[in-house]
């Protein structure tokens, strides 16, 4: 593709030992990659009851596009989205693929599915507790026993007192450590 200016080559590494190639399109070569757009008429059906219709318009677009082959198992696939979806979207589908360069049914397939998943809006469900509260709850006992009063005897006091003393000599003994430093 080079040799026919297809493509363009360039390496642009500031190091002489990075020789990463960069490639890009000329204009002919962006000229024979064009992307065609997909016509209204392609995507209209005259029955739209008719499934093989929409297969055959389908398979076209695919060709279109240049998505790859399907398999066997992709036209069941593919049949079942022309049973559930509108042509609509499912060109929609592809276009989205084919916008991001991944020419694969599988992908297309799968923007279609979790596109019918996210539109339908999940109910939230409405919660009602019916529990009864406890009667100790509904006389409001349960607030007094956070403000139980504590009465300081003497031996608590005496104990205080002495944990003071203690913690003053500590904080004195600090400071002429310090001050002699």
């Amino acid at each position: 593709m080079k040799k026919q200016g297809l493509i363009l080559t360039e390496q642009h590494g500031k190091h002489h030992y990075d020789r990463t190639n960069w490639y890009a399109l000329s204009d002919e070569g962006g000229h024979c990659f064009a992307q065609e757009k997909i016509t209204e008429e392609d995507t209209q059906v005259r029955d739209t009851g008719n499934i093989q219709d929409k297969i055959t318009i389908v398979e076209k677009q695919l060709k279109k596009l240049r998505f790859f082959p399907l398999q066997t198992s992709q036209r069941k696939e593919l049949a079942h989205a022309c049973k559930t979806f509108s042509l609509a979207q499912i060109s929609q589908a592809l276009e989205a693929t084919a916008e991001r360069a991944i020419f694969a049914w599988k992908y297309a397939y799968k923007i279609l599915l979790t596109n019918q998943n996210a539109s339908p809006t999940k109910l939230k469900r409405k919660i009602i507790r019916t529990e009864k509260l406890p009667d100790w709850f509904q006389q409001g006992e349960h607030i007094n026993v956070a403000k139980v009063p504590e009465e300081w005897n003497e031996e608590t006091l005496i104990k205080r007192r002495r944990l003071l003393e203690i913690q003053e000599k500590y904080q004195q003994q600090k400071k002429t450590t310090f001050s002699f430093t």
